[in-house]
């Protein structure tokens, strides 16, 4: 009936709907002016159902809900891998601010007397340690930072912008972990 096929189709609607709302509601509003071109994007094909189409077109289910919903699952796959590596940054912070013996690039331990040789030795094995330490954590966070810059290298200069003060905030995160 005609009812039944109204309720269906505002269904599909609603999921659009909903999709949408998920992805815009997730973001902060820094991460929204990151993602602005994303969600321009999205807007675009989301626009005519909004404004175009109407409840008797033909196929618009087809035509448009399907194609909505793949837009929205590929903007939502996006927002998840960079809030995913947001994540690993705070984590790698946090194994920063852990670090090995405290990152203090001089170990003494209590109650054993050294020669000069041996405290000489031991204090550069123990900068070694800390040098690979940290040489490890600059890697897993260059390598976080590029796999993000991947989601948003080819935008406008707007997201480049806000791109680069992301990696500010990011690099402040790093600076308190390191103190």
């Amino acid at each position: 009936s005609q009812r039944d096929t109204l309720r269906v189709l505002r269904e599909h609607v609603l999921r659009v709907v909903r999709e949408y709302n998920v992805i815009i509601q997730w973001l902060s509003p820094e991460e929204r002016r990151l993602f602005g071109h994303h969600i321009r994007t999205l807007d675009r094909k989301i626009g005519p159902g909004i404004s175009k189409y109407t409840w008797q077109h033909h196929g618009i289910k087809d035509f448009f809900v399907k194609e909505a919903c793949r837009e929205c699952a590929a903007v939502y796959d996006y927002v998840k891998r960079y809030k995913e590596n947001c994540n690993t940054i705070s984590q790698i912070c946090r194994t920063i601010a852990e670090g090995p013996d405290s990152k203090g690039l001089i170990v003494i331990e209590r109650k054993t007397v050294y020669t000069r040789d041996e405290f000489r030795d031991r204090q550069e094995r123990h900068q070694d340690e800390v040098k690979k330490f940290f040489r490890h954590q600059h890697q897993r966070i260059t390598d976080v930072m590029l796999a993000t810059y991947q989601f948003f290298d080819s935008h406008p200069e707007f997201v480049q912008a806000e791109w680069a003060a992301d990696v500010d905030r990011k690099d402040k995160k790093i600076e308190e972990a390191l103190k």
